[in-house]
C-alpha cells in the first residue's frame, strides 16, 4: 500500500519512524535493575518500566471518578504501586502548589 507523503509529512514519517524504532521494548534481564517513570493527568495516569533506558513495558489507565479527585501525587503512585518491588528506581515529577 502507498501512501503519498510530501516534504515535511516525509520528514515528520520518518523522525516517527526512527523513534519508535528506539522504543521498542527489550526483553527484562533479571540481573539489570529496573527504573519507573510515571505521570498522571487530570483524567488518566502512565508508567513506563526500563532497564538500562530501553523500556520493557508500559502501562496507562483511565481514572475513575472518585480518583480524578486525588492530588497528582496520589494519581501516580496509583501507577507506581503496581511496579514496586526491589531493584527499583522512582522518578516522578511532581510540584506542590
Amino acid at each position: 500500500m502507498h501512501f503519498p507523503l510530501q516534504g515535511d509529512a516525509v520528514t515528520a514519517f520518518e523522525s516517527l519512524r526512527k523513534e519508535l524504532l528506539c522504543a521498542c521494548l527489550k526483553c527484562i534481564d533479571e540481573n539489570e535493575p529496573f527504573t519507573v517513570e510515571s505521570d498522571a493527568s487530570d483524567f488518566a495516569t502512565a508508567a513506563v518500566l526500563s532497564q538500562g533506558e530501553r523500556p520493557v513495558a508500559f502501562m496507562s489507565r483511565t481514572l475513575s471518578k472518585t480518583e480524578c479527585n486525588y492530588p497528582t501525587v496520589e494519581k501516580k503512585l496509583l501507577r507506581l504501586l503496581k511496579l514496586c518491588g526491589s531493584g527499583v528506581t522512582i522518578y516522578t515529577v511532581a510540584r506542590s502548589p
